[in-house]
C-alpha cells in the first residue's frame, strides 16, 4: 500500500464512463467486460466503443482508455501481471459478484481498507474539525506528491456511490462512514500493534473453534506465532485484556485458573467486515489514533474541559491533543500509556528529514498552576519511552515561572525539547494556526539553548 497516494486512475469515473452505459452500470460493466475478455488491447477497444463514444478524437478516446484500464489495474480490480493479459483479483470477482445494491457499499469498503481511501476520509475530516471547508487545493498536498486532482476526484467520485458524499463536493455523510466500517470496527482504532495482533487471533480463535469465548492465553500463543514482535505481557495478560475491555473491545470471563490462564474474552469489537490484512491496512492508515468521525471539533473540546464528569473532561482532553498532534503533523501512536511514575496521555511520531520525532503530550485538564515539580515528574517518565519531544498542554493552567526554567533546563541539559501551551494560547476562539506558530517559536528557542550549551561545553 502506497502511503502518500491516492491511486493514479483518470477517466476512471462514473461520471465519464456513464455518460453511454450510465452511471450505476459502470462499475459491473467494466468488470464484467475484463473478465470476458482476454487481453489489454480487447479491453481498450471494449471501453472505446461502449464507454467512451462522447468522445470525438480517437486519439483522446484511446488514452483515455488506457487510463480506464490503469485505474481498474491501481483500484487492484484487475490483474495483469502475465504481460497484455488481464484477469479479475478475488476483490474484483466479489465486486462482481455482489448484488447491484451493494456493489458500490462492497468497493468502497475496499477502496477504505485497500486504497489508502481511509486515508483520504481523514484528510478530509482533518480540514473539517479545523474549520475550513475541504476543498482541492487543501487536499491535495495532504495526499498527493503531485497536483493531479483527477485521482482525487475519481476516489471520491467512487465513494459517494457509496453514499460517502454528495454527488458534488466533499461533505463527508458520517453515518455512512459508520456503516461501511461497521460499528465494531471503530474502537479497534488507536490500538498498538500488540493489541491489534492480540484482537485479530481472537477473530481467528473464533472462527477455528467455533466458540464465541476465547481463552486469552490461547489467543496470546497464536498473536506471538503469526508475529513474534507483539509487545502481548505473559505475567499481565488479565490486565491487558482488562484495558481492551475498557476501551469497549471485549468482554471478559474465565474459565477457572488464576491470572491471565483462566481469563477468557469475547469480542464486541472486530472488525469482522475485514480480513486481516484489510484490517491491518486501516489501522495503519489513522493518523489520529482515533476514529476521526467520532471525534469532537477543538473548540466542543476546549468547552467540555468545563464539565463537572471527570470521563468527559478527560475524553475532552484527549480530544485537544490529537487535534495538536495532527496539526503538528504527528501520527498518535498510542495513548494513556502506563509509564513509571505517570501516565502518557499520547505518544505520537513523525520523521522531519532523516530525524525521526517520538512526542509525548501531556494534558492538564484542571485549572490552577503548574510547577517546576509537575514538569520534572513528567520529564522522568520519559525516560525508557524513547521519547524526543514532550509537550505539556494545559488550557485551563498557567505554567509557574519556575516551571518554565525547567522546562528549558531541562531542553537544554538533556536530549529532550520541552515546549508547553498553557491558558494564554487557549480561548473562546482557538486559532490552531497560532498555537502552531508559538510551537515554532519555542523550536528555535530550545535550539538557540542547545547550541549556547554544547559551545560552552567546548571552550
Amino acid at each position: 500500500m502506497n502511503d502518500e497516494h491516492v491511486p493514479y486512475a483518470p477517466d476512471f469515473t462514473p461520471a465519464t464512463l456513464g455518460k453511454t452505459l450510465g452511471e450505476d452500470a459502470v462499475l459491473e460493466w467494466l468488470l464484467r467486460t475484463a473478465d470476458n475478455l482476454g487481453t489489454k488491447a480487447e479491453l481498450s477497444r471494449a471501453v472505446q466503443a461502449n464507454g467512451l463514444t462522447h468522445i470525438e478524437d480517437a486519439k483522446n478516446r484511446r488514452d483515455m482508455a488506457s487510463h480506464v484500464i490503469q485505474g481498474l489495474q491501481n483500484y487492484k480490480l484487475v490483474d495483469s501481471s502475465d504481460g497484455d493479459r488481464v484477469g479479475l483479483t478475488n476483490v474484483g470477482r466479489a465486486i462482481l459478484d455482489a448484488t447491484p445494491e451493494d456493489r458500490p457499499v462492497v468497493f468502497a469498503r475496499h477502496i477504505l481498507a485497500n486504497c489508502n481511501g481511509l486515508r483520504f476520509v481523514e484528510a478530509i475530516q482533518r480540514i473539517t474539525l479545523r474549520g475550513d471547508k475541504p476543498s482541492m487545493r487543501l487536499l491535495t498536498p495532504l495526499l498527493d506528491r503531485h497536483a493531479t486532482s483527477k485521482n482525487i476526484s475519481t476516489m471520491r467520485a467512487w465513494l459517494a456511490r457509496a453514499g460517502l458524499f454528495p454527488p458534488k463536493g466533499y461533505e463527508l455523510d458520517l453515518g455512512a462512514l459508520e456503516r461501511l466500517l461497521g460499528e465494531d470496527t471503530s474502537p479497534l482504532f488507536g490500538l498498538s500493534e500488540g493489541e491489534a495482533e492480540f484482537v485479530l487471533a481472537v477473530r481467528l480463535v473464533e472462527e477455528q473453534t467455533g466458540e464465541s469465548w476465547v481463552r486469552a492465553s490461547a489467543a496470546k500463543t497464536v498473536a506471538l506465532q503469526r508475529n513474534p514482535d507483539a509487545a502481548i505481557p505473559h505475567k499481565a495478560l488479565s490486565g491487558f485484556v482488562k484495558k481492551l475491555s475498557v476501551e469497549g473491545v471485549c468482554e471478559v470471563g474465565s474459565a477457572g485458573g488464576s491470572g491471565g490462564s483462566g481469563t477468557t474474552v469475547r469480542l464486541i469489537a472486530a472488525g469482522r467486515d475485514f480480513t486481516d490484512g484489510e484490517l491491518r491496512n486501516l489501522l495503519a492508515q489513522s493518523q489520529s489514533g482515533f476514529a476521526l468521525h467520532k471525534m469532537l471539533t477543538l473548540g466542543e473540546a476546549f468547552r467540555q474541559l468545563e464539565s463537572d464528569d471527570i470521563h468527559v473532561c478527560g475524553h475532552a482532553g484527549e480530544m485537544m491533543a490529537v487535534h495538536l498532534c495532527l496539526a503538528l503533523g504527528l501520527r498518535v501512536e498510542a495513548w494513556r500509556k502506563r509509564a513509571p511514575e505517570a501516565e502518557i496521555d499520547l505518544i505520537a511520531e513523525r520523521t522531519v528529514g532523516l530525524a525521526y520525532q517520538r512526542w509525548m503530550v501531556q494534558v492538564k485538564n484542571t485549572s490552577g498552576s503548574v510547577d517546576s515539580d509537575r514538569i520534572d515528574r513528567e520529564v522522568g517518565a520519559a525516560a525508557g519511552t524513547g521519547a524526543t519531544h514532550i509537550l505539556f498542554v494545559a488550557p485551563r493552567s498557567t505554567l509557574t515561572g519556575p516551571a518554565r526554567k525547567e522546562a528549558l533546563v531541562r531542553s537544554r541539559l538533556t536530549s529532550l525539547h520541552v515546549y508547553f501551551l498553557d491558558e494564554r494560547y487557549f480561548g473562546a476562539s482557538i486559532d490552531i494556526v497560532k498555537i502552531v506558530d508559538e510551537l515554532k517559536l519555542q523550536a528555535r528557542r530550545v535550539a538557540g539553548s542547545k547550541r549556547a550549551e554544547a559551545r560552552g561545553r567546548l571552550e
